[in-house]
């Protein structure tokens, strides 16, 4: 309050500026920004991904790595292919069954508000709204 001119005659704008620096120099100070990466084995896209479909993405993610890195002449590559083939199957049939059971067990929790159920249905079909803006001249 002392930097701010109390006089009859001040210029409101110019106290409202003095305010707004101190406010903005103070968030800067004790809110500082913070960059995050996405990090895809610790954040969740969907609801559905549990921590368990985590683990297993990074395994069949390693076991990829290890797949591409290994040489085609190698005695162990095909049984590395096999394990990354079987690895994938059950680990997309999981994700599958949990995105499944994630709807089936959202549509009936919203059983009776009719609303919520089409916003579920809405959300499963990814349709969005489309506002088409009317033309300015014909």
């Amino acid at each position: 309050m002392s930097q701010l001119d109390q006089s009859v005659n001040a210029d409101p704008n110019a106290n409202y500026n003095k305010v707004e620096r101190n406010i903005t120099n103070s968030n800067d100070k004790h809110l500082p920004v913070k960059k995050v990466r996405f990090r895809k084995y610790k954040h969740k896209l969907n609801p559905w991904i549990s921590a368990g479909i985590i683990r297993s993405i990074k395994t069949r993610d390693k076991l990829f790595r290890k797949y591409k890195s290994t040489p085609e002449n190698d005695p162990g590559y095909p049984t590395l292919e096999i394990n990354l083939e079987t690895k994938n199957k059950i680990l997309d049939k999981c994700i599958r069954n949990a995105k499944m059971s994630y709807y089936h067990n959202t549509c009936n929790r919203h059983q009776n508000n009719s609303k919520k159920t089409w916003d579920v249905i809405n959300g499963i079909l990814n349709s969005n709204k489309k506002k088409d803006n009317f033309p300015i001249f014909l």
